[in-house]
């Protein structure tokens, strides 16, 4: 099948062009809407979460550089504000909806002399209210700051941080359900001042509700390794477990399996050059059950990595064909491995030209259950400069199936995504902002894509296709436009054939 393009303006000012490449059928990457916070500031992005409702989360920090705030949105379903919210001075690092109905806010913000305090909100999800505030500092003088946030099942909160003692540590805190203290831990790498400066990257809880944290940590040799770090839910250490090549090694991602058994991945080094470096841990005790290094190019970096329900685990990251950072020249790599033992290599996908300036890097991947691999990324290789793509691969061989090409419809405007989320229905969110290049205004941003795995003619999205699909059909009959769900077809108008596909798959998926 011949590539074609299709082009759509929403709103008058976003232009969107879908770039498909042997496209599948159902597989339309049409963005089901897209919406914007409009802001002057340069506001930054920290998270994206969607309730099973539909309803999207939107947190991340506005305002000028030496004077921050938290901000928040709800989406609803359809795409439309249903607030945004200003709500506290400081500045967001994680965000998590508790089954309470709250929206949980963790980051930072200045106290006593400047010297920053972890911040912690707990809002209405539903309005955007603020409800409680949750402040935290070691000691006088001690910086110490938010960033990941869990709520398990009772409604316990973690939050890990930064904390300084010898150097940069890793801070852990426990609240119970109306936020207050149960404990705190400090995580401090073996490596002696000034040299211990550890960093919290990421943190999860497993199936009985152990936080385990990701750690950049320094070690006693003063090179940085992966650190694991599991506890359990009374604060006592269970197990931590390093890994590297003892030549400079960064995690980037960590994900879960259904056994708790984790996988990492990020940038090694392998004789001399950067590569990627992903291992797998035993979750009840952190052994080491494989490692894999990935070398493509000169300057290879993991960046995020993803499961599907066999057990694969599909790793991405950029890759720099001449290993020269200053000609800002990248390519998206992909790989597929089989999860049980790291081996074989069972495909890769490689995208970006090669030239100056071809700044092409993907942030996040994603896999669906009907074996769709979503990357998305930022690319710069012409014709596109500084726009958003993702990719939609095969499972089974890597080749790409689809393409979405996110433009902002105007050159002094790029799209910065960072976030991908999969619903319960999985449908597809991209978090994003939007980026002024001459005044650096960044707005953010949140992209929807239909799931691929819905039946055909499933108009409201509910997995089932049955009357009320059919009658949507039906009322939107003679209706044109590049996103509308009647389209069933999607060739922009809705008509008969959309009637015939949706009265064909009645009773799918009910």
């Amino acid at each position: 099948m011949q590539s074609e393009s299709r082009f759509f303006r929403l709103g008058g000012w976003l232009l969107i062009s879908v770039v498909s490449s042997l496209a599948v059928a159902g597989a339309d990457l049409t963005p089901e809407w897209l919406t914007r916070i409009a802001s002057s500031y340069s506001d930054s992005l920290t998270s994206v979460l969607v309730d099973r409702a539909g309803r999207v989360y939107i947190v991340g920090s506005t305002g000028v550089p030496s004077n921050r705030s938290v901000r928040a949105a709800a989406l609803d379903p359809d795409g439309t504000i249903r607030w945004s919210s200003v709500l506290s001075h400081g500045q967001a690092s994680g965000a998590a909806l508790g089954a309470d109905g709250a929206l949980y806010i963790a980051g930072s913000v200045p106290g006593q002399g400047g010297v920053s305090e972890l911040l912690l909100l707990q809002c209405d999800a539903s309005t955007g209210d603020l409800l409680q505030t949750y402040r935290y500092r070691r000691g006088a003088g001690v910086a110490t700051s938010g960033g990941a946030v869990a709520v398990d099942a009772q409604g316990n909160l973690y939050i890990m941080g930064s904390t300084v003692g010898d150097g940069a540590d890793v801070l852990l805190l426990k609240l119970d359900a109306s936020l207050q203290l149960q404990w705190t831990q400090v995580w401090d790498g073996p490596a002696s001042a000034p040299y211990s400066q550890d960093s919290s990257v990421q943190m999860l809880l497993d199936s009985a509700g152990n936080p385990v944290l990701l750690i950049g940590a320094v070690m006693a040799d003063n090179q940085p390794d992966y650190m694991v770090v599991k506890y359990s839910p009374s604060g006592a250490l269970l197990w931590q477990q390093n890994w590297g090549t003892r030549a400079g090694d960064t995690p980037m991602k960590m994900v879960m399996d259904a056994s708790d058994d984790l996988y990492v991945t990020g940038a090694t080094t392998s004789n001399g050059i950067l590569a990627y470096g992903t291992i797998k841990l035993r979750g009840v005790d952190g052994q080491l059950l494989w490692e894999q290094v990935d070398v493509q190019a000169l300057r290879d970096i993991g960046r995020s990595l993803a499961l599907d329900a066999q057990g694969n685990v599909y790793i991405t990251g950029s890759v720099d064909p001449e290993g020269n950072e200053s000609n800002f020249n990248d390519n998206f790599y992909t790989l597929k491995r089989e999860g049980a033992t790291g081996a074989p290599r069972l495909w890769s996908h490689l995208y970006g030209q090669n030239c100056v300036n071809c700044f092409d890097v993907p942030v996040d991947i994603a896999v669906d259950s009907a074996g769709h691999v979503f990357v998305v990324g930022r690319t710069s290789s012409p014709p596109l400069v500084n726009d958003m793509i993702l990719f939609v691969l095969s499972a089974q061989t890597g080749q790409e199936q689809n393409r979405s090409v996110v433009d902002s419809g105007s050159l002094i405007w790029g799209v910065d995504p960072s976030i991908l989320r999969l619903d319960s229905r999985e449908n597809l969110y991209v978090g994003a902002v939007f980026r002024n290049l001459n005044t650096e205004a960044r707005e953010l941003t949140v992209i929807k894509y239909r799931s691929l795995t819905r039946p055909q003619g499933d108009v409201n999205g509910d997995g089932c296709v049955d009357d009320s699909d059919v009658l949507a059909v039906l009322f939107a009959f003679g209706q044109s436009g590049g996103s509308l769900a009647e389209d069933v077809n999607g060739d922009g108008v809705v008509d008969d054939s959309d009637l015939l596909m949706a009265l064909f798959n009645f009773g799918s998926g009910c």
